[in-house]
Protein backbone atom coordinates (compact mmCIF):
# COMPACT_ATOMS: atom_id res chain seq x y z
CA UNK A 1 0.00 0.00 0.00
CA UNK A 2 1.37 3.48 -0.76
CA UNK A 3 1.73 6.31 1.04
CA UNK A 4 -0.76 8.06 -0.33
CA UNK A 5 -3.65 5.43 0.08
CA UNK A 6 -2.59 5.50 4.07
CA UNK A 7 -2.83 8.97 4.62
CA UNK A 8 -6.53 9.08 2.84
CA UNK A 9 -7.05 6.01 4.85
CA UNK A 10 -5.68 8.26 8.20
CA UNK A 11 -7.74 11.11 6.83
CA UNK A 12 -10.89 9.13 6.60
CA UNK A 13 -10.78 7.31 9.98
CA UNK A 14 -9.77 11.06 12.15
CA UNK A 15 -12.90 12.13 10.17
CA UNK A 16 -15.68 9.63 10.98
CA UNK A 17 -14.53 9.66 14.68
CA UNK A 18 -14.78 13.94 15.29
CA UNK A 19 -17.89 13.57 13.84
CA UNK A 20 -19.11 10.44 16.31
CA UNK A 21 -18.02 12.27 19.03
CA UNK A 22 -19.55 15.44 18.09
CA UNK A 23 -23.06 13.56 17.20
CA UNK A 24 -22.64 12.06 20.56
CA UNK A 25 -22.15 14.75 23.06
CA UNK A 26 -24.67 16.93 20.99
CA UNK A 27 -27.53 14.14 22.02
CA UNK A 28 -26.70 14.19 25.15
CA UNK A 29 -26.47 18.24 25.19
CA UNK A 30 -29.85 17.84 23.55
CA UNK A 31 -31.53 15.63 25.31
CA UNK A 32 -30.25 17.09 28.25
CA UNK A 33 -32.48 20.64 27.15
CA UNK A 34 -35.45 19.19 26.61
CA UNK A 35 -35.46 17.03 30.25
CA UNK A 36 -34.57 20.48 31.87
CA UNK A 37 -36.97 22.57 29.90
CA UNK A 38 -40.07 19.40 31.10
CA UNK A 39 -41.57 21.25 34.59
CA UNK A 40 -41.30 18.53 37.35
CA UNK A 41 -44.70 18.18 38.79
CA UNK A 42 -45.59 19.00 42.00
CA UNK A 43 -46.76 16.94 44.75
CA UNK A 44 -50.17 18.45 45.71
CA UNK A 45 -50.82 19.07 49.33
CA UNK A 46 -53.76 17.11 50.54
CA UNK A 47 -55.44 17.12 54.07
CA UNK A 48 -58.21 14.66 55.81
CA UNK A 49 -61.72 15.94 56.42
CA UNK A 50 -64.20 13.94 57.58
CA UNK A 51 -66.65 11.53 56.07
CA UNK A 52 -69.63 8.66 56.98
CA UNK A 53 -68.42 5.08 56.04
CA UNK A 54 -71.94 4.32 56.48
CA UNK A 55 -75.14 6.00 55.64
CA UNK A 56 -76.99 7.86 59.03
CA UNK A 57 -80.50 7.95 58.78
CA UNK A 58 -82.38 11.38 60.02
CA UNK A 59 -82.34 11.37 63.89
CA UNK A 60 -79.99 8.02 64.06
CA UNK A 61 -76.65 8.81 66.48
CA UNK A 62 -73.34 8.81 64.89
CA UNK A 63 -70.89 6.06 66.07
CA UNK A 64 -67.39 7.70 65.46
CA UNK A 65 -66.57 3.93 64.70
CA UNK A 66 -68.56 4.03 61.55
CA UNK A 67 -66.49 7.19 60.00
CA UNK A 68 -63.67 7.68 58.12
CA UNK A 69 -61.24 10.14 57.01
CA UNK A 70 -60.88 11.19 53.22
CA UNK A 71 -58.19 13.04 51.62
CA UNK A 72 -58.99 16.39 50.38
CA UNK A 73 -56.74 19.15 48.03
CA UNK A 74 -55.65 20.99 50.42
CA UNK A 75 -56.20 24.24 48.68
CA UNK A 76 -60.05 23.66 48.19
CA UNK A 77 -61.46 22.84 51.51
CA UNK A 78 -64.70 24.68 51.96
CA UNK A 79 -64.68 26.03 55.61
CA UNK A 80 -67.66 23.59 56.48
CA UNK A 81 -65.62 20.59 56.28
CA UNK A 82 -64.27 18.91 59.49
CA UNK A 83 -60.38 18.08 59.29
CA UNK A 84 -57.95 16.34 61.72
CA UNK A 85 -57.71 19.65 63.23
CA UNK A 86 -61.20 20.03 64.41
CA UNK A 87 -60.56 17.71 67.46
CA UNK A 88 -63.04 19.31 69.82
CA UNK A 89 -66.06 18.03 66.99
CA UNK A 90 -64.39 14.83 66.69
CA UNK A 91 -64.79 14.36 70.69
CA UNK A 92 -68.06 15.17 70.41
CA UNK A 93 -69.25 13.13 67.68
CA UNK A 94 -70.63 10.21 69.85
CA UNK A 95 -72.80 12.34 71.36
CA UNK A 96 -74.91 13.62 68.17
CA UNK A 97 -76.97 12.52 65.95
CA UNK A 98 -78.05 13.04 62.01
CA UNK A 99 -80.23 16.19 61.60
CA UNK A 100 -80.92 15.06 58.33
CA UNK A 101 -79.60 12.14 55.91
CA UNK A 102 -75.88 11.64 56.08
CA UNK A 103 -75.22 9.09 52.73
CA UNK A 104 -71.94 7.07 52.48
CA UNK A 105 -69.03 8.73 51.86
CA UNK A 106 -70.34 12.56 52.09
CA UNK A 107 -68.35 14.67 54.23
CA UNK A 108 -70.25 15.18 57.84
CA UNK A 109 -70.61 18.73 58.70
CA UNK A 110 -71.56 20.38 62.14
CA UNK A 111 -75.09 21.51 60.37
CA UNK A 112 -76.23 18.12 59.76
CA UNK A 113 -75.87 16.86 62.98
CA UNK A 114 -77.31 17.77 66.12
CA UNK A 115 -75.68 17.47 69.89
CA UNK A 116 -77.60 15.77 73.17
CA UNK A 117 -79.00 18.46 74.97
CA UNK A 118 -79.69 20.90 72.03
CA UNK A 119 -82.72 22.67 71.27
CA UNK A 120 -82.91 21.32 68.00
CA UNK A 121 -82.43 17.59 68.76
CA UNK A 122 -85.82 16.50 69.29
CA UNK A 123 -87.05 18.30 66.14
CA UNK A 124 -84.46 16.31 64.64
CA UNK A 125 -85.91 12.84 65.21
CA UNK A 126 -89.22 13.87 64.72
CA UNK A 127 -90.83 12.69 61.31
CA UNK A 128 -91.64 15.42 58.86
CA UNK A 129 -94.73 16.80 59.03
CA UNK A 130 -95.19 15.24 62.65
CA UNK A 131 -95.75 16.71 66.34
CA UNK A 132 -93.89 15.97 69.38
CA UNK A 133 -96.41 15.98 72.84
CA UNK A 134 -95.39 14.61 76.27
CA UNK A 135 -97.57 13.07 78.75
CA UNK A 136 -97.14 12.06 82.34
CA UNK A 137 -97.92 8.64 83.45
CA UNK A 138 -97.79 6.38 87.05
CA UNK A 139 -95.58 4.20 87.74
CA UNK A 140 -96.42 1.16 86.34
CA UNK A 141 -98.25 2.37 83.25
CA UNK A 142 -95.05 1.84 80.65
CA UNK A 143 -95.63 -2.34 81.04
CA UNK A 144 -92.69 -2.85 83.41
CA UNK A 145 -90.43 -0.44 81.82
CA UNK A 146 -90.27 -2.32 78.76
CA UNK A 147 -91.72 0.55 76.58
CA UNK A 148 -88.57 1.66 74.97
CA UNK A 149 -87.89 5.13 72.54
CA UNK A 150 -88.79 3.94 69.11
CA UNK A 151 -91.33 1.53 70.04
CA UNK A 152 -95.07 1.66 69.29
CA UNK A 153 -98.05 1.58 71.57
CA UNK A 154 -101.85 1.73 71.98
CA UNK A 155 -102.50 4.70 74.29
CA UNK A 156 -105.47 3.52 76.77
CA UNK A 157 -107.10 6.19 79.05
CA UNK A 158 -108.50 4.95 82.29
CA UNK A 159 -111.09 7.96 84.42
CA UNK A 160 -114.27 8.38 86.28
CA UNK A 161 -117.38 9.47 84.68
CA UNK A 162 -119.85 9.83 87.88
CA UNK A 163 -119.92 6.36 89.47
CA UNK A 164 -118.55 5.06 86.57
CA UNK A 165 -115.12 3.76 85.63
CA UNK A 166 -114.14 4.45 81.64
CA UNK A 167 -111.56 2.73 79.80
CA UNK A 168 -111.14 3.81 76.17
CA UNK A 169 -108.29 3.56 73.16
CA UNK A 170 -107.60 7.18 72.28
CA UNK A 171 -105.23 6.41 69.71
CA UNK A 172 -103.03 2.96 68.44
CA UNK A 173 -99.87 2.37 67.10
CA UNK A 174 -98.17 5.74 68.48
CA UNK A 175 -94.23 5.73 68.10
CA UNK A 176 -92.66 6.58 71.16
CA UNK A 177 -89.95 9.05 71.08
CA UNK A 178 -88.33 9.34 74.75
CA UNK A 179 -89.37 8.62 78.20
CA UNK A 180 -88.29 11.42 80.41
CA UNK A 181 -84.95 12.72 78.70
CA UNK A 182 -84.03 9.42 77.53
CA UNK A 183 -83.26 8.36 73.71
CA UNK A 184 -82.71 5.55 72.38
CA UNK A 185 -79.65 4.66 71.91
CA UNK A 186 -77.78 0.93 70.43
CA UNK A 187 -76.67 -0.95 72.66
CA UNK A 188 -78.79 0.98 75.87
CA UNK A 189 -80.49 -0.24 78.42
CA UNK A 190 -83.42 -3.11 77.94
CA UNK A 191 -85.91 -1.31 79.78
CA UNK A 192 -86.61 2.49 81.13
CA UNK A 193 -88.86 3.76 83.48
CA UNK A 194 -90.05 7.10 83.41
CA UNK A 195 -93.10 9.84 84.73
CA UNK A 196 -93.29 11.01 81.25
CA UNK A 197 -93.05 9.77 77.90
CA UNK A 198 -92.58 12.03 74.58
CA UNK A 199 -95.07 10.30 71.49
CA UNK A 200 -94.86 11.44 67.99
CA UNK A 201 -98.18 12.78 66.44
CA UNK A 202 -99.63 13.60 63.46
CA UNK A 203 -101.00 17.34 64.13
CA UNK A 204 -104.75 16.14 63.53
CA UNK A 205 -104.61 13.66 66.68
CA UNK A 206 -103.12 16.56 68.69
CA UNK A 207 -106.15 18.13 70.19
CA UNK A 208 -108.22 15.11 70.29
CA UNK A 209 -105.42 13.42 72.52
CA UNK A 210 -105.64 16.42 74.89
CA UNK A 211 -109.01 16.19 75.19
CA UNK A 212 -109.54 12.29 76.12
CA UNK A 213 -106.46 13.08 78.46
CA UNK A 214 -107.74 15.42 80.49
CA UNK A 215 -108.23 14.36 84.48
CA UNK A 216 -107.26 10.71 83.06
CA UNK A 217 -104.41 8.08 83.48
CA UNK A 218 -103.10 6.89 80.87
CA UNK A 219 -101.80 3.62 80.20
CA UNK A 220 -99.23 2.64 77.49
CA UNK A 221 -99.91 -0.99 75.54
CA UNK A 222 -96.77 -2.84 73.57
CA UNK A 223 -96.96 -3.42 70.15
CA UNK A 224 -95.19 -6.09 68.03
CA UNK A 225 -92.72 -4.62 66.11
CA UNK A 226 -94.02 -6.68 63.61
CA UNK A 227 -96.99 -5.05 63.10
CA UNK A 228 -95.19 -2.24 60.81
CA UNK A 229 -96.03 0.82 60.60
CA UNK A 230 -99.47 2.45 60.15
CA UNK A 231 -99.21 4.99 57.48
CA UNK A 232 -102.63 6.83 58.88
CA UNK A 233 -104.17 6.03 62.32
CA UNK A 234 -107.87 7.16 63.20
CA UNK A 235 -108.97 8.17 66.57
CA UNK A 236 -110.26 5.11 68.19
CA UNK A 237 -111.81 7.06 71.25
CA UNK A 238 -115.56 6.41 70.55
CA UNK A 239 -114.90 2.72 69.21
CA UNK A 240 -113.50 0.92 72.02
CA UNK A 241 -115.17 2.01 75.74
CA UNK A 242 -114.88 -0.32 78.65
CA UNK A 243 -117.53 0.83 81.65
CA UNK A 244 -116.64 -0.73 85.27
CA UNK A 245 -119.68 -0.49 87.72
CA UNK A 246 -118.05 -0.76 91.49
CA UNK A 247 -115.73 -2.57 90.26
CA UNK A 248 -117.16 -4.94 87.88
CA UNK A 249 -116.64 -5.07 83.95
Amino acid sequence: MNKSRLLLLGVAVITGGGAFFMVATGGKDKAGSVQAAIPQAKQMETVRVLVADQTFERGTAIDPALTTWLKWPADSVPPHLITEDDEEFYESLSSRRARTTIHEGEPIIEAKTVQQGDSGLMAALLTPGMRAISANLSGDSTTSGFVLPGDRVDIIATGREGAETVTQTILSNVRVIAIDQTLREEGGPNSIKGSSVTFELSPSEVRPFLVAREGKALTLVLRSMFDGEVQERKNESSSEVIVLRYGQG
